[in-house]
């Protein structure tokens, strides 16, 4: 999501300097307010620097020159200038005149941003409140301010602020949108975009984001209709061909979300996400060599992605390649040491090199992270199995169950660890539950085929069993 756009909000200050004293200078009193800035500049300096001019001729002029000097980004002369403005100012202003000096702290305080001196743009935005309480675009600029400082709180309370001001604007009611999805309040995320959207219909951004909100509360309608909005608006925006492709992972089509990520690259050759979502398709296509390909370009312009250390891990684990995929998880895990996934893996990786007792130590500080995460629970539960603790695998295989009631493999997992303990009835239970979720699974059948046994019951439904693990799996007729 493009999480943020810069309020930047500078206040006009335009004003006509008065008729000046010279009529030489006549040109200069108008394009010192032209739109024209870098003339505007050279007009402006010349009324400053002309003695014959009044006081208030020549502080208009400072005016005009301090947004021209700001509006083409040099931001020191600017500054200057509003400091000299500010420095005249009175003691105790009148409110029209309060109004006014709020409006020049308030584009101080954003040519402060634009320089990175945070710390003077809220000193600045601060007093601009303090003189002008109604001032929305100093709320906004300030809210930038907290955002940038990790203080999500007092940027909502500010952007909040603003938009009461000033319901009209549709950056404020944008950032809004970003700050709520940020904390995961993804109704009045739609709300806020939808507003954006309402008083600017072209914004394709918004449209690209309120996308996104939909389709991270399962919306997929919504979310493809606003992709789809987004792209029409702006074919050039990346984020929304990366959206469109996501759109199309979410529907199974790795070859269309594999086009749509490449435009995205193409527009932004250093779109690192797209590159990791890339490989993500590329890996769901099963094109391994491409995948891995992707995420390492990922890696190479953000060599602190981990969601690309473990997606690249996940496909060298593939490719048996058991010491590049635990370099990957060792990193993700440097990376991010609370992440239960990079632990899952790793502890997939160590499993497969034969290092139970060490994946089974991952698999613990993952549920210990996420006590919630069926997948760490189930395959504690099968290595449990492995090494003869049926009851711990029991116990894990029923909290794997509790979160994922759908799960054929715990199901089966347990009936064959409640088989082992003698408990033929309850892995009857189990295996049949198995078979009904995924009537496939021939592993099931032969299991409840020797559970039938076991609990004395008609031999026919063993038998039957039996026949139907072989005809779905013929391997089995051999063991």
């Amino acid at each position: 999501m493009k999480a943020w756009v810069r309020s930047g909000v500078v206040v006009a200050l335009w004003a006509v300097a008065v008729t000046p004293v010279h009529a030489a200078s006549g040109d200069d009193s108008y394009f010192c307010a032209a739109a024209d800035r870098a003339r505007a500049i050279v007009s402006c300096t010349r009324i400053i620097e002309d003695k014959g001019q009044s006081e208030a001729a020549q502080e208009l002029a400072l005016r005009n020159r301090a947004f021209s000097y700001q509006a083409v980004g040099d931001f020191d002369h600017a500054i200057g200038d509003y400091d000299t403005l500010l420095a005249l100012s009175p003691d105790q202003p009148s409110r029209p005149v309060a109004e006014l000096l709020a409006k020049i702290y308030t584009n101080r305080g954003v040519a402060y941003e634009a320089k990175g001196n945070d710390t003077a743009a809220l000193a600045d935005h601060t007093s601009a409140i303090g003189l002008d309480p109604k001032a929305w675009s100093a709320y906004a600029n300030r809210a930038g301010v907290y955002l940038r400082r990790g203080d999500n709180r007092s940027a909502l309370a500010d952007l909040d602020m603003a938009a009461q001001l000033n319901p009209k604007d549709p950056t404020t009611f944008f950032n809004l949108g970003a700050l709520y999805f940020s904390q995961g309040d993804h109704k009045r995320a739609i709300v806020a975009f939808s507003t954006t959207i309402d008083l600017d219909p072209a914004n394709a951004m918004a449209w690209q984001n309120r996308g996104i909100v939909y389709r991270a509360v399962g919306d997929k309608v919504r979310a493809a209709a606003d992709t789809a909005q987004a792209l029409k608006l702006n074919p050039e925006l990346a984020g929304v061909h990366q959206e469109q492709g996501r759109s199309w992972q979410a529907a199974g089509d790795a070859d269309k979300a594999i086009a749509e990520f490449t435009k995205a690259i193409e527009i932004d050759p250093i779109n690192v996400r797209a590159f990791k979502l890339r490989g993500d398709s590329y890996l769901a296509r099963g094109d391994r060599d491409r995948a891995i390909s992707d995420y390492s370009l990922a890696l190479r312009m953000d060599p602190r992605f981990t969601a690309a250390f473990n997606n690249r891990g996940v496909v060298y684990l593939g490719k048996a390649d058991w010491s590049r995929a635990m370099e990957d998880f060792n990193q993700a895990i440097r990376l991010e040491p609370d992440l239960a996934a990079s632990y899952i893996n790793r502890a997939q990786a160590l499993d497969a090199g034969g290092k139970q007792d060490l994946a089974i130590l991952d698999l613990d500080k993952a549920i210990s992270l996420d006590a919630n995460s069926a997948a760490a629970l189930k395959l504690r539960a099968v290595l449990r199995a492995a090494k003869g603790d049926q009851e711990g695998a029991i116990a894990d295989f029923a909290r794997t169950i509790a979160l994922a009631p759908s799960d054929a493999d715990a199901f089966r997992g347990r009936g064959v660890a409640l088989l082992k303990t003698r408990q033929a009835e309850q892995a009857i239970a189990d295996l049949s539950t198995a078979i009904s979720l995924n009537p496939k699974d021939a592993q099931a059948y032969r299991f409840r085929s020797q559970a039938y046994v076991a609990a004395g019951h008609d031999m026919r439904r063993a038998i039957d069993d039996d026949a139907q693990a072989i005809r779905l799996d013929p391997k089995l007729a051999r063991r």
